[in-house]
């Protein structure tokens, strides 16, 4: 299916742009990202026939921490591996 820009949209006061994929009746995705950093800001997902309000919708709202360097240095290795940890061959 194709993904299609609906354009401009605010989401909880952030400046958006909304895409979409499918249909009402055989169920959509819609995704809101950053027009700065294309990151995912709000995504709702519906079966078909089910409205974005449905019980039966799933909606998931992301909040990605600041570029920082403090930040950044939680994605390398060691930050990640606890000091201490050892790794143990299961044989």
């Amino acid at each position: 299916m194709l993904l299609l820009a609906r354009g401009p949209a605010r989401v909880d006061g952030q400046r958006a742009i909304e895409l979409r994929q499918g249909t009402a009746a055989r169920g959509m995705l819609r995704i809101w990202v950053s027009p700065d950093t294309y990151l995912p800001i709000r995504t709702v997902s519906t079966p078909p026939g089910a409205t974005a309000s449905s019980p039966r919708a799933i909606r998931d709202d992301y909040t990605w921490l600041p570029n920082t360097a403090a930040n950044r240095h939680l994605l390398t290795r060691a930050a990640a591996i606890p000091a201490g940890f050892r790794q143990v061959s299961p044989h």
